[in-house]
């Protein structure tokens, strides 16, 4: 297992090995510290949206503790989207965990030089189903509300 903190350097390759996209194998304090920083570093945007991402991250953690053999990279956030997607979670739950993995890697990147490669790069999600547009019902298309 790895331990990624704010010294930690690995080689960049083309295709790297697990170790070496590994987010988050900090120990406690180190990961809560980078936690507290993060959620500075997201000053100005909606309180919501703060709590969005920090409850996503700690879901990953949580999620990722247990798992030393994932290490937090690119196999990691891929088990874990299809572990929400077996939980029920749908595919935009998904999109958004992922954004949200992402711009913490990213920020752990600039920031904390804790990695040189974000595990998310690569992590793909089906499509959105296209559907059919539905036609609207005559009490829908005379609706006060949509003909202002």
């Amino acid at each position: 297992m790895l331990e990624v903190g704010p010294n930690t350097s690995y080689q960049n390759h083309s295709a790297p090995a697990e170790s070496e996209r590994s987010m988050c194998h900090a120990p406690a304090t180190a990961t809560d510290d980078w936690l507290n920083a993060y959620t500075a570093a997201l000053d100005g945007k909606a309180t919501a949206t703060i709590d969005a991402y920090l409850r996503a991250l700690r879901q990953f953690l949580t999620w990722l503790a247990p798992r030393p053999g994932h290490a937090g990279g690119f196999a990691a956030v891929e088990s874990y989207l299809a572990h929400l997607e077996q939980q029920g979670h749908s595919r935009s739950h998904r999109v958004r965990v992922t954004a949200v993995l992402s711009s913490f890697a990213t920020w752990l990147i600039a920031e904390q030089h804790g990695l040189l490669r974000n595990p998310t790069r690569g992590v793909t999600q089906p499509p959105q189903p296209v559907q059919a547009p539905q036609l609207l019902s005559t009490d829908q298309r005379s609706c006060p509300a949509l003909t202002r």
